[in-house]
């Protein structure tokens, strides 16, 4: 079974329309990609975010319905005209201000569109402060991977990790949320238990990931600062062409390097294959720089709904450990 064929046969479980409207949806699965940047709030990093934000109009103009900036309650309907004024704003930004922002393929708040980004880049004095760390979230449908699409995703996560400020990120497949995402957590909570391929949690920015990344995916990205800890580029190059077996290989781009792990994103269904051996090879190399511990990535479990809280976060951060061999 190919990719888009176990994709087809598993997406039901994982689409879920709105009780009312169950044409629209709150949360689905896709391609996410999340960059975490520090020192996003500099003039040269807000001018790259900027310049990003143009090339995704570039991709998105055709999808995009809406977006916010600065005020969240404040939508705007999606046209060139308007995308202009937004990219000034990031331009014109001071560095003792925060910039953030969401852009939607999706009917509104309430629904989730398979095109969209969000983002949140601190102010310098709370990041330097409180060790914040700023991120980037993009939204891709799966079907951009067809015919010669792998390439350019792959270029195009390249040249996002070149451009921008990037201290680690990951993308692959994951649970693409709503702008009112908290209302869904408990549904994402079920879903992570049974696709463990999948990026789960809205992107927060945890100081613990100061201290590692959040997890592996089909494209693990790490800046150059983390060489030293896994033994230097050539040891951690040396590493991946030993799980050659695995389809592991390593991407140099400018600033740091990304364990890629499998021809294709892995799914981990539980049901067919709950431990995706490139994976694991690629959590097994990179274990040492993941962060130790992370916060909730839900808000907490309430009315009698699970969700991710501390202890339940742990255990999904380590799905991946198996014995080293």
């Amino acid at each position: 079974m190919d990719f888009f064929e176990e994709w087809d046969a598993a997406k039901w479980h994982f689409t879920y329309g709105d009780e009312d409207q169950p044409e629209n949806k709150v949360l689905q699965g896709g391609l996410v990609i999340v960059l975490y940047m520090v020192k996003s709030y500099l003039s040269v990093h807000r001018e790259a975010l900027a310049g990003v934000m143009e090339q995704l109009q570039g991709l998105m103009r055709q999808q995009l319905r809406w977006g916010w900036w600065e005020h969240p309650r404040q939508k705007i309907t999606y046209t060139p005209k308007h995308f202009l004024r937004f990219i000034q704003w990031i331009r014109q930004r001071p560095l003792t201000h925060t910039v953030s922002f969401t852009w939607s393929s999706g009917p509104g708040y309430d629904f989730v569109g398979s095109y969209g980004a969000r983002a949140f880049s601190q102010m310098n004095l709370k990041e330097e402060a409180w060790r914040d760390i700023s991120y980037l979230e993009i939204y891709l449908p799966v079907e951009v991977l067809q015919a010669e699409g792998r390439l350019g995703f792959e270029v195009f996560v390249q040249e996002l990790a070149s451009r921008l400020p990037v201290l680690h990120g990951h993308a692959g497949l994951g649970f693409q949320q709503c702008n009112e995402y908290h209302r869904h957590e408990h549904l994402e909570f079920e879903l992570a238990q049974q696709f463990l391929g999948f990026d789960v949690g809205n992107p927060l920015g945890h100081n613990e990931l100061r201290d590692g990344f959040k997890s592996v995916n089909w494209y693990t990205i790490l800046d150059a600062s983390w060489l030293d800890k896994l033994g230097g580029h050539e040891t951690l190059a040396k590493a991946v062409h030993e799980e050659a077996k695995h389809e592991l290989s390593l991407l140099d781009y400018d600033g740091g390097v990304i364990v890629k792990a499998g021809q294709w994103p892995c799914l981990g269904w539980v049901e067919r294959d709950p431990q995706p051996a490139a994976y694991v090879a690629a959590n097994r190399i990179l274990k040492s720089v993941r962060a130790p511990t992370l916060r909730g990535l839900h808000m907490g479990s309430f009315f009698r709904q699970a969700r991710f809280d501390d202890a339940s976060t742990d255990h999904w951060l380590r799905r991946f450990d198996a014995p080293d061999h």
